[in-house]
């Protein structure tokens, strides 16, 4: 009987209503400076991460 493989990815979005932004505007481009560079760290190790 053959294997079968497969790989199950769920993502749960969960927002209030009223929320504020946290992250300061002189600190935005840091923050996405720092998950692309993040991105681009688990890519290289091919873990399968999907952004």
């Amino acid at each position: 009987m053959p294997n079968t493989y497969f790989k199950l990815h769920i993502q749960f979005v969960v927002a209030v209503k009223y929320r504020t932004a946290l992250i300061n505007k002189e600190w935005k481009e840091d923050v996405l400076l720092f998950h692309r560079y993040i991105l681009l760290v688990v890519n290289k190790l091919k873990s399968g991460f999907v952004p």
